[in-house]
């Protein structure tokens, strides 16, 4: 049986992926699963090349992406709150938070404080929040280069979207070299990063679309002669949450909101039996204690690791009711923290 993985963006949420990916890879592996395809957007998009990489490696490259989150992301919170970021978890939320925006990050960004004043406000797309540079070099270090062929590796898809026209273009390995370039235009977060350009064309993240990178994929896979007799098992690993117990309150907070309202679900509402193939497991994440504050931006090594934490138990999860119930899709209710 083969399997084909989409990975959601969502900045630190990430984590999650990465702990949902270390305990599935193993089983999929002692299972004799084989990895199709696999595709993401944004931070979704890296943690899809990381694993297209080091698809031979035993653990199917869990291990690579695990290290990109404790060995070159996680970075430290500044005590911005003082004495309080001691005493409550919400403080160091923010202390984390603050970093993010305000200092940056060891392998993602760097602030830009010149950058924050009216005049570069009214010139955002070529004055963004954040320097990205870090995220380039990491990803020239990690991720230089992928280039499959049908059969002897997976394909690797990257989701980016047309700033000009809208539209959603998924870059894939069996047409053409992946390399940081493509990586940087999918997570290219309008406002925080610059756009990238590729082909004369101006691209932002992936997710800042409603359309999903999932029919371009079927093309694909149709177009390459990888769509096998057998349909094969979608895993979807999503960081964005459906429901919260309290309305959002800070401008922030209602905009995280707005993003999860567009991005929830869109990845397995047209893979599976929707779209004529293979059965759909869905590991959905649900909020944590802080994600009010923290969500996308906090990269503290306590957020991160709870994150990690978070996305082993919902795969295990989303793992045995998969196994219990061989359904076509397993609808999921994972508990918190």
């Amino acid at each position: 049986m083969d399997a084909i993985v989409l990975l959601q963006g969502g900045g630190a949420l990430g984590a999650f992926t990465a702990g949902a990916w270390k305990f599935l890879a193993p089983r999929l592996a002692e299972r004799g699963i084989r990895l199709a395809a696999v595709a993401g957007t944004s931070i979704g998009a890296i943690q899809a090349a990381l694993i297209a990489r080091h698809h031979a490696a035993p653990d199917l490259g869990a291990a690579a992406v695990e290290s990109l989150w404790r060995d070159h992301i996680a970075t430290p919170s500044l005590p911005f709150l003082g004495p309080w970021s001691a005493l409550s978890s919400h403080a160091r939320s923010w202390n984390g938070l603050l970093t993010s925006l305000m200092a940056g990050t060891r392998a993602l960004h760097r602030a830009n404080p010149w950058h924050w004043h009216p005049a570069a406000l009214m010139q955002l797309l070529q004055t963004p929040w954040l320097d990205r540079s870090p995220m380039e070099q990491t990803l020239r270090d990690l991720v230089p280069g992928y280039r499959s062929e049908p059969g002897q590796a997976p394909l690797l898809g990257v989701a980016a979207v047309d700033v000009l026209d809208g539209s959603l273009k998924l870059f894939d390995s069996d047409s053409e070299t992946i390399g940081p370039e493509h990586l940087l235009a999918s997570a290219a977060v309008p406002g925080l990063y610059e756009p990238c350009e590729l082909r004369g064309r101006l691209y932002w993240d992936g997710d800042v679309t409603r359309d999903s990178l999932v029919p371009p994929l079927l093309e694909r896979l149709a177009a390459s002669g990888r769509r096998g007799k057998e349909p094969p098992l979608w895993i979807a690993i999503e960081q964005r949450i459906a429901q919260v117990s309290e309305p959002p309150q800070s401008t922030l907070a209602m905009t995280l909101r707005m993003l999860d309202l567009t991005q929830h679900g869109k990845l397995a509402r047209h893979a599976g039996p929707r779209a004529g193939a293979g059965p759909v497991m869905r590991v959905v994440r649900t909020p944590l204690e802080n994600d009010p504050v923290s969500r996308e931006l906090d990269y503290s090594p306590e957020r991160i690791a709870e994150l990690f934490a978070q996305g082993e138990r919902g795969a295990q999860r989303a793992w045995e009711g998969w196994c219990e119930r061989n359904t076509p899709e397993v609808a999921l209710n994972l508990p918190g923290p």
